[in-house]
């Protein structure tokens, strides 16, 4: 069977040989006669030539070029990049397939790649139809015009109305064009005369006593249209007589004064507005000190306590200074002593605590808790709300307990068993495992770094770590090389 399937060389030189008796000594001796002689410099040039074709698909494009790294005996990621260059295709489109390396991956890779070219070239297709519509709507609206009369349906060559001369599409008459229309003309020169005749007569009709009406009704108006008709009517007369400009002027001090007056009444309004806010809206705290109980003001932007003279009228401790205040505007404020009091807060007392005690007038509450107190104390604020804690309680908030699951055991014995057995374990060394890393380097050549300068502070962290690589036998002190080569 397989003698009759040679042709060409192949069974030539067969017919010339002796019969061979088995298909083991027919292969060896066709292997020897016809050795598979692949050079694989030509494999990779034929590989970097082929292209996929426009008919033939990815998958079968992927198959000859496999074929072909095969019989080179090239590895499976060098043949995929051939493959990948040898696609006729923007980069952009094809960094999909970028990165893959072996064959079953990569075609997955062309399915997805497909079905991206299938969406492309469907837009594609749509908006070449949207654009010759739109060309072809718009060769329709320009196809022909007739430049004489502005018909569309003939061109100026066959306009009928060529013997009357170009036509003027501002007044549609012929013999002339729109630029040089006689009627445009006119219309537009008239239209100035009458305006400058209209102006002329409004500057020179008019009496004084009219222009002093105008300006009587313009002072009294509190709108402000009324006071531009006043500006209006003072800049387009020509002239002023005395009297006229001297109640002019009385108007206009009028209308000064009832501004300033309702601008400081507006002022002194806000001011009254900010200092009586409803106190619901500001950071207030129940306090207690100096045997009283208070609402206090929290406020984080004064630097000191403060503490009004009327609330602490009958403390007998308050001690002098020579301290002062200043507050909003750079205002200077002496307070009448200063105090030293416990403070309780939400339960906690706060010993030695010092406030200033300043004129019942200067602040609208009793007390003011400032920095130099919630600087000593964790403070959370919501609003108007108001939370504060000592700052031991921070180092409590990590502290929790953990609670063992068991609820999924049935057995009332096994799930006591379970939970003491987690309660009680207590973690200990009971052995030390005999590991040691050892550094293998390729050569003789210590392991060397480039010295960068760092810290004083880091500088002593890495002398310590150092020291203790050197202890452990990690590291050894730097040598002369030139006594190795000796």
């Amino acid at each position: 069977m397989a003698r009759r399937s040679l042709s060409g060389t192949a069974q030539l030189w067969m017919e010339a040989e002796r019969p061979h008796k088995s298909w083991e000594e027919l292969k060896a001796a066709l292997s020897k006669e016809f050795p598979d002689t692949v050079d694989v410099k030509a494999i990779h040039e034929l590989m970097s030539q082929r292209k996929k074709r426009r008919d033939e698909s990815c998958i079968d494009y992927m198959m000859v070029m496999k074929a072909l790294g095969k019989r080179g005996k090239i590895p499976d990621y060098v043949a995929i990049k051939y493959i990948v260059d040898g696609i006729v295709d923007h980069e952009t489109n094809k960094i999909v397939l970028y990165g893959v390396t072996s064959y079953p991956e990569l075609k997955e890779k062309f399915k997805i790649y497909e079905t991206i070219k299938e969406k492309m070239k469907l837009e594609h297709s749509r908006s070449t139809y949207r654009n010759e519509k739109r060309g072809n709507v718009r060769h329709e609206k320009t196809s022909k015009r007739c430049y004489n009369c502005g018909e569309g349906d003939h061109v100026s060559e066959d306009c009928p109305q060529k013997a009357q001369g170009p036509k003027c599409f501002n007044c549609n008459e012929y013999g002339h064009i729109s630029s040089k229309c006689p009627h445009k003309n006119n219309k537009e020169v008239g239209g100035r005369k009458e305006d400058s005749s209209s102006s002329k007569w409004w500057r020179s009709s008019g009496t004084s006593g009219d222009r002093k009406g105008h300006n009587n009704e313009a002072s009294t108006s509190g709108s402000g249209s009324g006071e531009r008709v006043s500006k209006q009517a003072m800049f387009g007369q020509s002239s002023f007589n005395a009297d006229d400009t001297s109640h002019l002027h009385n108007d206009i001090d009028k209308m000064t004064d009832d501004r300033s007056s309702k601008c400081q009444s507006q002022t002194e309004y806000d001011i009254y507005d900010v200092n009586k806010q409803s106190q619901r809206e500001k950071p207030l705290k129940i306090v207690e000190l100096c045997g009283k109980t208070t609402s206090a003001l929290i406020d984080s932007g004064s630097d000191v306590n403060l503490v009004s003279s009327e609330f602490c009228a009958n403390i007998s401790k308050v001690m002098n200074n020579n301290i002062t205040l200043s507050g909003l505007g750079s205002a200077k404020v002496e307070p009448l002593g200063c105090l030293t009091t416990n403070v309780v807060i939400d339960g906690t007392k706060y010993d030695d605590v010092l406030f200033y005690v300043v004129p019942k007038d200067c602040m609208p509450f009793n007390v003011i808790i400032g920095h130099e107190f919630l600087k000593n104390v964790v403070m959370v604020m919501n609003g108007s709300a108001v939370w504060m804690k000592p700052v031991e309680w921070v180092n409590e908030i990590n502290c929790f307990s953990c609670s063992v699951e068991v609820g999924h055991v049935s057995n009332t014995d096994l799930k006591e068993e379970v939970v003491q057995m987690v309660e009680s374990y207590q973690p200990c060394q009971i052995k030390e495992a005999p590991i040691q890393l050892k550094i293998i380097v390729k050569d003789d050549v210590p392991v060397v770094q480039r010295p960068r300068r760092i810290s004083l502070k880091e500088q002593v962290v890495v002398e310590e770590q150092v020291a203790e690589w050197l202890e452990q036998g990690i590291v050894r002190p730097k040598t002369n090389r030139k006594l190795w080569i000796d």
